[in-house]
């Protein structure tokens, strides 16, 4: 990635990492993500994913594959997210390397297996499984730090552009000065984490 020295720069990227990520997801491919951190390891995720890799490899997947970070349900792991085309992406759970045939047999026969499904990344039950955030896990959850945990790559800093990520800091640099930045971390009231809770913004 080139060095970006200034706003404009920033912008510019950003609209293509937007344009890159849009792309991705609205195409007619398949779009199969796997959550890979130090809990899904444990589980079995590596072998998950390579699981997947030698399929679409071998050509039995038509689409993409990609790492992601944890979602926050350890209890599921491993799991799986598949975007099919002209559906929205369904987080399937316990997906050990053993289940992988049997789920991408099945979604390529249409057979979508709800049995295994967290949920769906809509607002709207599909197909009789309900949204993700009917789950009991996530039901009274609201994300706003860990929004996209599970979505996006942790180590692609393209990924984190791409929803969003560094605004707060672009508003930090270019629309406030040194005093209003202190300010505003002072009014929300953020503690810092060493065990004392110490006021961030003193």
């Amino acid at each position: 990635m080139a060095v970006l020295t200034d706003r404009q720069a920033f912008e510019d990227y950003a609209a293509a990492a937007r344009s890159k990520w849009e792309k991705l997801w609205s195409g007619e491919r398949w779009v199969i993500s796997v959550g890979v951190s130090e809990c899904s390891i444990a589980k079995g995720a590596l072998e998950t994913y390579r699981h997947l890799e030698l399929l679409l490899s071998a050509g039995h997947i038509p689409g993409v594959l990609r790492r992601v970070g944890c979602a926050g349900w350890c209890f599921a792991e491993p799991f799986v997210e598949v975007k099919l085309p002209d559906s929205p992406p369904i987080v399937y759970g316990w997906i050990t390397t053993e289940r992988v045939p049997e789920l991408i047999d099945g979604l390529r026969r249409g057979e979508l297996h709800p049995d295994w499904a967290l949920g769906v990344r809509s607002a709207d039950p599909w197909q009789g499984i309900p949204p993700l955030s009917e789950h009991p896990f996530l039901r009274h959850q609201h994300r706003i730090l860990f929004e996209h945990a599970g979505v996006i790559d942790p180590e692609s800093i393209e990924d984190y552009i791409a929803v969003g990520g560094y605004r707060a800091f672009l508003k930090a640099l270019f629309e406030m000065t040194p005093e209003e930045v202190v300010a505003e971390v002072k009014a929300s009231n953020l503690r810092g984490r060493g065990g004392a809770g110490f006021p961030a913004g003193i």
